[in-house]
């Protein structure tokens, strides 16, 4: 109570009700334009932030020429990426929405990053699949998983994902005052997803924590995650299908 007046309490993630939901939030010129700064002026910390994914690619079982981005905002991966493998040579694709694609290639003119709007401009071969902090903002997370397994990469790799043991529910995220969809996902849901597709998870570690206090109490418990999650799913061969 502020002056004898109740003030509503400011929760991140609201129960999905029929208030007007922004799908473009990170189309908008302010998202892009901030993102833009923090590759100019936190280069360190862009780049620490795709730990999992070097890690990951500098397992001796996984070789690669061709890297697909999903939802890899301003192509921040790649400077992980150019400077963890300085000595090999891969194609980087990022597939993002058409603003933010058409700043990614001003900002990535003189490299071979590629950006694409579409699943459908992809053209290469994709041996890895990168998606942090991505899905969860898909229209269709189901769709998305499916569509990306059908590019057949050797590795999908998951970082910064909003899952765990709950019941996949759609949520709201307060975000610079707009209302986006955000996807609260079952990872054991997940899981059968991506085995059925033909992909088998490693097990699935903890990554950022959530505090309760960010949910809504109109969210069910069941649908509220404690921390974002990390893990592969690697394609199987024949001798382990």
């Amino acid at each position: 109570t502020v002056h004898g007046k109740d003030v509503e309490k400011f929760y991140v993630f609201e129960a999905l009700k029929n208030s007007s939901l922004d799908h473009n939030a990170f189309n908008s010129a302010r998202w892009i334009k901030n993102e833009a700064k923090r590759i100019r002026d936190h280069r360190d910390e862009v780049i620490s932030q795709h730990r999992f994914l070097v890690s990951s690619l500098k397992d001796d079982r996984y070789s690669f020429s061709s890297i697909l981005d999903f939802g890899g905002s301003l192509g921040t991966a790649s400077y992980a990426l150019d400077e963890a493998f300085k000595d090999r040579k891969f194609n980087y694709t990022v597939l993002e929405t058409t603003e933010v694609c058409k700043e990614g290639k001003g900002i990535h003119s003189e490299n071979s990053a590629v950006f694409v709007d579409s699943i459908d401009k992809i053209k290469n071969k994709i041996d890895v699949v990168y998606l942090r902090t991505s899905l969860q903002y898909a229209p269709s997370w189901k769709n998305t998983i499916l569509s990306l397994c059908e590019l057949s990469p050797s590795i999908l790799i998951f970082d910064h994902l909003s899952a765990g043991k709950v019941t996949t529910t759609r949520l709201v995220q307060n975000y610079y005052g707009s209302k986006i969809p955000y996807w609260v996902i079952s990872s054991d849901e997940m899981i059968d997803i991506l085995s059925d597709a033909g992909y088998e998870c490693s097990d699935i570690k903890k990554c950022q924590d959530f505090s309760r206090e960010m949910f809504d109490p109109d969210i069910p418990e069941e649908s509220r995650i404690d921390y974002t999650v990390r893990f592969t799913a690697v394609r199987k061969t024949d001798e382990n299908k």
